[in-house]
């Protein structure tokens, strides 16, 4: 009797994966639910045993070939059932109770087979110890690429910012044949609309997701060490296949599970784990958390490469409109890996509904150079469907905090005076800035404009005149009477007139420079008013 074993030992292989791991196209295979993830205990020939064991695989030899068959559960077996069964796409229910898991391969020797038998149960059995030590020894892409010879599928593995950790030798090929060049942007652009892929972040059982742009269904199963979704095994199904066999699950779900016990150990690091410490303290700035400067130093001493260099922080905040929130949790950390990818050096976190980014430039950047730089992000922006403040350009990277607060400002401010924007600097908004701060801390808005303004108005009010807006021009103008008389459509004699009555109305001295600042400061508060 031909009786195979290993050790003694129950076998970590079900009929779903050795026949997978056996079969060709021609070959015929019926396995009934639950009977492709029964564990084989071992391989013996069929000689007409009343009662076959659950958990043994039966070798069968026929005329035509051979026919391998296994019982879930302890159960008689006829010649009848046996005849039938060898028959390719039967669909007789006078076998289907007694055999739950059949393979009809085409090779007639029976030694041949066996032997295929025995070596791909021996190789499976083997690579699997291979990748347990390959995950014991940290070495992730060493356990990926021994999967890659079990699964014999192209697949890849995305983390949580849709960063590809792994991918197999063809699957770019296989992307760009459909898609191009662009491919993997056109993918994620995908992705962040849509709604059903971010609602499958938080399933625990394997799925299949299908992508419309790549014109590709996929079998998924998402790494989430105690509930926390880190990464997604994502395996292609071949054109001719709707589904995956069910061995070639099965190993992905293997896979999947040293994976998870691997970002649990720390020994596989995905993206959002392996941020180093300057990526925390941004992380901590952003939340409005305190942080020593000497910390922020000593962390963009070790991240970035070039101490001759300068800084600036934006704000970037979803544009928002309708249903905009339900796709943030996975849209904010793509935007964050693409701003890293765009412009290499930078560094940027999510946080809440926001996004701190710190970008760098040369210390001695051209005006050209700073308007390729905004373009380029302004573009970035639109398609992105982002709005962004900037701070000032700054030398000492321990202002980070202060600089984050003035991105923030800028993109509040510049929201609210022009909404149809995308990017807003804080150098555009300082005085408007300034002014809102006034506001927000003033009891009494009317008690803060300087008493000539409404001395001048009240005297408009009754004798029709424009002392009010002279003297609004004026001071905009810097005190230039040439540009103030032309932007009030006026002859110099005229301005000089004016400005004659209205120091003689109301005692302001228009050279002293401190009077003129506070006469400024109260126009832009009275036409925000």
């Amino acid at each position: 009797m031909l009786q195979y074993v290993a050790e003694g030992k129950t076998l970590n292989i079900t009929a779903g994966i050795l026949f997978f791991l056996l079969s060709n196209k021609d070959d015929a295979q019926h396995i009934l639910h639950g009977a492709d993830r029964f564990e084989l205990l071992r391989l013996q020939k069929y000689e007409g045993q009343k009662q076959t064991e659950a958990g043994v695989l039966y070798l069968y030899p026929e005329k035509m070939g051979a026919l391998l068959f296994v019982c879930s559960k302890r159960c008689a077996v006829s010649e009848e059932s046996l005849k039938m069964l060898s028959l390719p796409g039967t669909k007789e229910a006078g076998w289907m109770n007694t055999v739950s898991a059949a393979w009809i391969p085409k090779q007639k020797d029976i030694s041949v087979l066996t032997e295929r038998i025995f070596l791909a149960w021996n190789q499976f059995l083997q690579t699997q110890n291979e990748i347990l030590e390959k995950a014991q020894g940290e070495d992730a892409k060493g356990v990926l690429d021994l999967a890659a010879r079990l699964l014999k599928r192209q697949f890849a593995l995305v983390d949580r910012d849709m960063f590809v950790m792994f991918e197999t030798e063809g699957i770019a090929r296989e992307l760009r044949a459909k898609l191009g060049e662009g491919f993997s942007d056109e993918i994620v652009d995908e992705l962040i609309m849509s709604k059903d892929f971010h609602d499958v972040a938080t399933s625990e059982a394997p799925f299949y997701y299908y992508m419309e742009s790549a014109d590709q269904n996929c079998y998924c199963v998402n790494i989430s060490p105690d509930g926390i979704y880190n990464a997604r095994l994502v395996v292609h199904v071949n054109a001719d296949e709707s589904t995956l066999p069910s061995g070639a699950e099965q190993i992905a779900n293997l896979l999947a599970g040293v994976l998870t016990q691997m970002v649990r150990n720390q020994t596989l690091k995905t993206y959002s784990n392996e941020n180093e410490l300057l990526h925390q303290l941004c992380g901590l700035i952003a939340e409005g958390e305190a942080v020593d400067p000497e910390e922020i130093r000593k962390a963009a001493a070790a991240f970035f490469r070039s101490a001759s260099q300068t800084y600036q922080v934006f704000c970037l905040e979803p544009y928002k409109t309708s249903g905009w929130e339900t796709q943030m949790e996975t849209t904010l950390p793509v935007t964050v890996r693409k701003l890293e990818q765009e412009w290499p050096g930078s560094c940027a976190v999510a946080v809440g509904q926001q996004i701190l980014w710190l970008a760098t430039r040369p210390a001695s950047v051209t005006a050209d150079e700073r308007y390729a730089f905004y373009q380029q992000l302004l573009l970035f922006l639109r398609e992105t469907v982002f709005r962004a403040g900037a701070s000032s350009a700054f030398a000492e990277i321990a202002q980070l905090s202060d600089a984050f607060d003035q991105a923030k400002a800028a993109l509040r401010t510049g929201y609210k005076k022009n909404p149809s924007y995308w990017f807003y600097r804080f150098d555009d908004y300082r005085l408007d800035y300034m002014i809102d701060l006034i506001r927000e801390t003033s009891a009494g808005g009317e008690l803060l404009l300087h008493p000539a303004i409404k001395m001048l108005t009240d005297y408009d009010k009754t004798h029709d005149s424009q002392l009010t807006e002279t003297l609004r021009v004026f001071s905009e103008k810097g005190q230039n009477v040439t540009q103030a008389a032309d932007a009030l459509f006026v002859h110099r004699t005229t301005l000089f007139r004016r400005l004659q009555q209205i120091r003689e109305m109301t005692g302001i001295h228009l050279e002293d420079q401190k009077e003129m600042l506070a006469l400024q400061l109260s126009f832009y508060l009275l036409q925000e008013h």
